[in-house]
């Protein structure tokens, strides 16, 4: 998968959520690619968030997570709010070695 449906999956879950929660938004940067950083920053009041099933650390509303060089390429992302509503993200990234 290239990296434009994969800024468009990511895109349109971002649209999604601040349809969704009118006014609240998740903002994802970084390089959704194998050995890659990504920052986050919402203002949702955020509870927990896990990436594949594994608990991210996040200080209020701001957590970062990256990939290994050799981690797969389909992942996900959810986020638990305070109140009990849950969002996830089903994403791709880049493979590091497509290239070379």
């Amino acid at each position: 998968m290239s990296i434009f449906w994969v800024w468009m999956i990511v895109l349109m879950s971002l649209f999604l959520t601040s349809f969704l929660f009118a006014g609240e938004s998740i903002e994802l940067t970084g390089d959704f690619i194998q050995g890659g950083l990504v920052r986050a920053v919402t203002n949702l009041p955020v509870q927990s968030v896990m990436l594949d099933g594994d608990y991210i650390l996040h200080a209020d509303t701001t957590f970062v997570f990256g990939f290994d060089l050799d981690a797969p390429l389909h992942h996900s992302l959810t986020i638990a709010l305070i109140g009990g509503n849950k969002l996830q993200y089903n994403f791709m990234i880049d493979d590091y070695n497509q290239g070379e």
